[in-house]
């Protein structure tokens, strides 16, 4: 129990108690004398204590629902053969919604055609529920993100969406400004040069002792940055520019990590 709760039913019985041993009644008029403000006070307090148990409550449910929805996971059966992944995936269902138990792709297809596909409100609270966080699963870098698209695709009529997912992951962030901030020598490192190439980045040499950072198939879009800089502030603000450029270019492209 929450404290707004706890709080909200513990002030709902002193109201009421407050209300009952300074009230009158004449036939069925319950009432104070005009002096009485004691219960008044209660009338308030019970009617405080109604809107912290319903705040209460709400906070709880939503509490709830973030704790079981961080409980939503995926994972192999690395029995089955990759060629049967309707039997080889599966996803952990803690709200039930599709199945009390472990659920593989195959049965999470066919309830989803059968059933939730067909309501509305089923179908946008199934996306509310499970979209979120299988979207957050297929941006990771681990073994299961695969499978997190999978359950996607069909949670999203074959369509991954999107829309609702960031042009570029906090993952990704970190591992440029992780590679950049340690600044450079007249030419990139082999680590800086392996980030560049995983993001379709190329770079070249131009005059004045700088380098140019630029997609591989657009030189319009491009960072120029010192080949020898001074301080590690120069290899910061150099990833932060790259960052930058690869959020442009997504956006002007459509294209994200995994498109």
């Amino acid at each position: 129990m929450n404290w707004k709760r706890g709080l909200g039913i513990g002030l709902m019985f002193i109201g009421l108690f407050v209300v009952v041993t300074n009230a009158f009644i004449t036939g069925a008029v319950i009432g104070f004398k005009p002096e009485n403000y004691l219960g008044l006070f209660g009338v308030v307090l019970f009617m405080i204590g109604v809107f912290l148990t319903t705040v209460g409550n709400v906070v709880s449910d939503l509490e709830e629902e973030a704790e079981l929805g961080a409980k939503i996971a995926v994972y192999e059966d690395r029995k089955v053969s990759n060629q049967n992944e309707y039997r080889r995936y599966f996803m952990r269902d803690p709200f039930g919604f599709f199945s009390f138990q472990d659920i593989c792709l195959g049965d999470f297809r066919k309830v989803y055609n059968e059933v939730i596909r067909r309501d509305q409100n089923l179908l946008e609270r199934a996306r509310e529920v499970y979209g979120k966080r299988l979207l957050s699963i297929s941006q990771t870098r681990k073994p299961n993100a695969k499978t997190a698209e999978e359950f996607l695709k069909i949670l999203y009529d074959g369509k991954l969406p999107k829309e609702e997912m960031p042009l570029i992951t906090r993952e990704e962030r970190e591992e440029i400004k992780n590679a950049f901030s340690v600044g450079w020598n007249t030419d990139f490192n082999g680590a800086q040069r392996g980030i560049l190439r995983k993001y379709d980045l190329w770079y070249g040499n131009l005059a004045g002792g700088h380098l140019a950072i630029y997609p591989t198939n657009n030189e319009n879009l491009r960072v120029i940055t010192s080949s020898t800089p001074s301080d590690v502030r120069t290899g910061r603000n150099t990833a932060s520019q790259i960052i930058r450029l690869l959020k442009k270019f997504r956006e002007k492209t459509g294209k994200t990590k995994r498109s």
